[in-house]
Protein backbone atom coordinates (compact mmCIF):
# COMPACT_ATOMS: atom_id res chain seq x y z
CA UNK A 1 0.00 0.00 0.00
CA UNK A 2 1.48 3.57 -0.84
CA UNK A 3 1.36 6.29 1.25
CA UNK A 4 -1.97 8.09 0.58
CA UNK A 5 -1.34 11.75 -1.27
CA UNK A 6 -2.06 15.06 0.91
CA UNK A 7 -1.66 13.84 4.32
CA UNK A 8 0.55 15.47 6.86
CA UNK A 9 4.06 14.88 7.25
CA UNK A 10 3.99 13.18 10.46
CA UNK A 11 1.44 10.47 9.49
CA UNK A 12 3.58 10.04 6.11
CA UNK A 13 6.36 8.96 8.11
CA UNK A 14 4.14 6.86 10.78
CA UNK A 15 2.59 5.24 7.38
CA UNK A 16 6.22 4.35 5.92
CA UNK A 17 7.71 2.90 9.27
CA UNK A 18 4.58 0.93 10.26
CA UNK A 19 2.43 0.16 7.03
CA UNK A 20 5.43 -2.69 6.12
CA UNK A 21 5.55 -3.95 9.81
CA UNK A 22 1.79 -4.43 10.21
CA UNK A 23 1.50 -5.87 6.09
CA UNK A 24 4.60 -8.49 7.59
CA UNK A 25 2.20 -9.51 10.84
CA UNK A 26 -0.25 -10.21 8.86
CA UNK A 27 -2.42 -7.03 10.53
CA UNK A 28 -2.51 -4.74 7.72
CA UNK A 29 -4.37 -5.90 4.35
CA UNK A 30 -6.29 -3.83 1.66
CA UNK A 31 -9.47 -3.71 3.73
CA UNK A 32 -7.83 -2.49 6.20
CA UNK A 33 -6.83 0.72 4.50
CA UNK A 34 -9.13 3.72 6.09
CA UNK A 35 -8.50 2.02 9.82
CA UNK A 36 -4.59 2.50 9.21
CA UNK A 37 -4.87 6.18 7.94
CA UNK A 38 -6.98 7.02 10.90
CA UNK A 39 -4.28 5.60 13.01
CA UNK A 40 -1.49 7.52 10.81
CA UNK A 41 -3.96 10.66 11.27
CA UNK A 42 -4.13 10.12 15.06
CA UNK A 43 -0.26 9.98 15.74
CA UNK A 44 0.22 13.68 13.61
CA UNK A 45 -2.47 14.90 15.79
CA UNK A 46 -0.77 14.01 18.86
CA UNK A 47 2.82 14.47 18.11
CA UNK A 48 1.37 18.36 16.94
CA UNK A 49 -1.11 18.47 19.88
CA UNK A 50 2.11 17.17 22.26
CA UNK A 51 4.45 19.50 20.94
CA UNK A 52 2.26 22.47 21.07
CA UNK A 53 3.15 24.13 24.60
CA UNK A 54 -0.38 25.87 24.40
CA UNK A 55 -2.15 22.46 24.06
CA UNK A 56 -4.44 21.47 27.07
CA UNK A 57 -3.24 17.94 28.90
CA UNK A 58 -6.82 16.60 28.30
CA UNK A 59 -6.31 16.47 24.88
CA UNK A 60 -3.29 15.09 24.74
CA UNK A 61 -4.43 12.32 27.03
CA UNK A 62 -7.21 11.76 25.01
CA UNK A 63 -5.34 11.68 21.82
CA UNK A 64 -2.87 9.50 23.75
CA UNK A 65 -5.62 7.36 24.70
CA UNK A 66 -7.29 6.71 21.06
CA UNK A 67 -3.44 6.16 19.93
CA UNK A 68 -3.18 3.33 22.28
CA UNK A 69 -6.50 1.36 21.31
CA UNK A 70 -5.93 2.41 17.64
CA UNK A 71 -2.57 0.98 17.63
CA UNK A 72 -3.40 -2.33 19.29
CA UNK A 73 -6.07 -3.23 16.60
CA UNK A 74 -2.72 -3.84 14.03
CA UNK A 75 -0.29 -5.22 16.68
CA UNK A 76 2.05 -2.54 17.37
CA UNK A 77 2.21 -3.23 21.41
CA UNK A 78 3.66 -6.26 22.47
CA UNK A 79 0.30 -6.91 24.48
CA UNK A 80 -1.83 -6.75 21.43
CA UNK A 81 0.94 -8.86 19.33
CA UNK A 82 0.58 -11.72 22.42
CA UNK A 83 -3.43 -11.15 21.98
CA UNK A 84 -3.15 -11.48 18.08
CA UNK A 85 -0.83 -14.41 18.33
CA UNK A 86 1.77 -12.59 16.69
CA UNK A 87 5.53 -13.69 17.81
CA UNK A 88 8.41 -11.88 16.33
CA UNK A 89 10.53 -14.41 18.66
CA UNK A 90 10.01 -17.31 16.46
CA UNK A 91 10.55 -15.56 13.49
CA UNK A 92 14.55 -16.03 12.17
CA UNK A 93 17.02 -12.64 11.63
CA UNK A 94 15.66 -13.22 8.19
CA UNK A 95 12.59 -12.59 8.92
CA UNK A 96 12.89 -9.61 11.60
CA UNK A 97 14.93 -7.67 8.99
CA UNK A 98 12.43 -8.31 6.54
CA UNK A 99 9.91 -6.99 8.79
CA UNK A 100 11.94 -4.11 9.59
CA UNK A 101 12.86 -3.19 5.78
CA UNK A 102 16.89 -3.80 6.70
CA UNK A 103 17.03 -6.50 3.79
Amino acid sequence: MRVPKDIPDEAADYWRRNAPLCSAMGTLRDQDYSAFLALCLTWAAYIRTATDPNAHPNSIVALNNRLVVQQGRFGLDPYSRKKLGIDLDKRDENDLDALLGLN
